[in-house]
């Protein structure tokens, strides 16, 4: 289920989403809160009892000062991503998410979100900001445009397209199996010099499409090249 605006407006009494400072959306059963991305000024967030499973619908609310998300579907501790640039972030709550499950899940969101005063409803503690500087783990920033060019560069990728890029070779024109065979029967004619071309054409289209992969995209190659490694 999603966030939809007649509701919100209906709850908030407010005229447009960009003037909504406070919202209540406890116990909707929602999925999908794409809608916040519409709504940069609201300071208070109320969406525990939900079943949201990222933290990107958060990202672009730059005026957030408190977040309250207990008891949804969140188990990705690098979620944590998309919170890092909410710079007014003071309260958040995250507890009975599987997410804060993970090895020092408080110390990690406390190093990630250093404005933060209060998590799960327990004050912040200077002696908690200094150990996790050291047992806290550093989470990568992320942004929702971010995931977007990784998400359409890898269905073009998919469907044998161009990328933004015209100087980005095609990986299944560069590295085909029949491309790769052609090379072996080459060592035994006109040399290794070719089949030595080839592999670092290959070598270098694979460098140039990773930064275009998805996380998935990436996990599913790095089996891929373990196989290879065994055979």
């Amino acid at each position: 289920m999603s966030l939809k605006e007649e509701d919100v407006l209906q709850k908030t009494r407010a005229a447009r989403l960009d003037t909504v400072k406070h919202l209540n959306s406890w116990g909707s059963r929602l999925t999908d809160a794409s809608l916040l991305k519409r709504m940069p000024n609201v300071e208070v967030i109320t969406l525990s009892m939900n079943k949201l499973t990222s933290l990107s619908f958060f990202c672009q609310c730059q005026n957030l000062r408190e977040l309250y998300l207990r008891k949804n579907k969140i188990e990705d501790i690098n979620e944590i991503g998309y919170l890092k640039e909410l710079n007014r972030l003071t309260i958040l709550w995250m507890s009975d998410n599987p997410v804060s499950k993970t090895d020092h899940y408080r110390l990690t969101l406390i190093r990630n979100l250093p404005k933060l005063e209060k998590l799960d409803n327990i004050d912040v503690t200077e002696e908690e900001r200094e150990e996790a500087r050291t047992k806290g783990v550093e989470i990568d920033t992320k942004s929702d445009e971010a995931e977007k060019v990784d998400e359409d560069e890898g269905e073009e990728i998919k469907q044998g397209g161009e990328s933004n890029s015209d100087n980005v070779p095609r990986l299944t024109e560069t590295i085909s199996p029949g491309n790769i065979e052609a090379q072996y029967q080459h060592r035994n004619g006109e040399g290794e010099t070719q089949f030595k071309d080839a592999n670092g054409r290959a070598f270098e289209a694979v460098k140039t499409l990773l930064p275009l992969l998805t996380a998935e995209q990436l996990k599913e190659l790095r089996v891929i090249a373990k196989r290879q490694l065994l055979l």
